[in-house]
C-alpha cells in the first residue's frame, strides 16, 4: 500500500497584515517555508511514496519571487514526488511553469483547452443575447460578478469590486462582450476568477465559444437587441 503523506494549506508568502511588526511578519513568512523542509525530513523518514498538497500551496498571486525561488528549492528537497492540487489561494498563471522548475513537483487541475480569439464561429447564434443569457450569464455570475458587476460599489471589501476596472463587467450583454481576448486570456492562464472555485474545462470551452462568436456577431453587425 502506498504511503501517502498529506498536508494543506502551506500559503507561503501569507502577509501577517494584522502584525504591525514587519520583522515579526518577515519571520512567520520563513517559518511558513521552513515547515517546508520539515516536511521533508518527514517524507524521509517515513520513506513516503507522494507528498500530497491538498491545496493552496502559495497565499496568493503576488508572493515574492525570491520566496517562490525559495519554497521552490525546499520542495526540490523532498525526496518522493510532491502533488499539487491548487486550492483558492494558489499561484494559478505560474502553476503550470512550477514543475519545470522544479522536477518531482506536479501540478493537477483542470486542463485548460487550447484556442484563442479569432472569431471564427460556426453558429452567431451562440454569440448572441439571448445565448448569453441562457448559457452564459450562469458562468459568469459563479465565477466573475461577484467582483464584475455593475451594481457593485467601489472598495476592497466583500459586496464590492475588490479592486475590479470599472466597465469591465459580466452581468450585462454589452458589457461582457467589450474586452473578449482578454477575457479569455485571464480565464486560460487562471488568473481569473483570482479566488474560490476556478471553471472546468467544459465550461471554459462553452466560455471560449461565447467569446469567438461574440466576437463575430460584433463584427457581422447582426447582434439581435431584440433579445436584450
Amino acid at each position: 500500500m502506498p504511503r501517502i503523506l498529506h498536508t494543506a494549506d502551506w500559503q507561503i508568502g501569507k502577509p501577517y497584515r494584522w502584525i504591525e511588526n514587519s520583522q515579526k511578519q518577515a519571520r512567520l513568512q520563513q517559518e511558513r517555508v521552513d515547515a517546508v523542509l520539515r516536511i521533508a525530513d518527514v517524507a524521509s523518514q517515513e520513506q513516503v511514496d507522494v507528498v500530497l498538497v491538498a491545496g493552496d500551496l502559495f497565499d496568493s498571486s503576488t508572493v515574492a519571487a525570491a520566496m517562490v525561488m525559495e519554497v521552490l528549492e525546499a520542495v526540490g528537497s523532498i525526496p518522493s514526488p510532491v502533488v499539487v492540487i491548487p486550492g483558492n489561494h494558489d499561484r494559478r498563471g505560474l502553476a503550470r511553469s512550477l514543475p519545470l522548475r522544479t522536477p518531482g513537483l506536479h501540478i493537477y487541475d483542470q486542463p485548460v483547452p487550447d484556442g484563442s480569439v479569432t472569431g471564427e464561429c460556426a453558429d452567431l447564434s451562440k454569440g448572441e443575447a439571448a445565448w448569453f443569457t441562457s448559457d452564459i450569464l450562469p458562468l459568469f455570475e459563479t465565477y466573475c460578478t461577484l467582483c464584475h458587476g455593475t451594481g457593485l460599489p467601489e472598495g476592497e471589501g466583500q459586496g464590492t469590486r475588490r479592486g475590479a476596472p470599472r466597465g469591465l463587467d459580466y452581468d450585462v450583454y454589452e458589457l461582457a462582450i467589450t474586452r473578449n481576448a482578454t477575457t479569455w486570456a485571464r480565464m486560460a492562464d487562471r488568473t481569473m476568477p483570482p479566488m474560490g472555485r476556478m471553471p472546468s474545462t467544459e465550461e471554459l470551452e462553452t466560455l471560449l465559444e461565447f467569446l469567438n462568436c461574440a466576437t463575430a456577431v460584433q463584427a457581422s453587425g447582426d447582434d439581435d437587441d431584440s433579445a436584450l
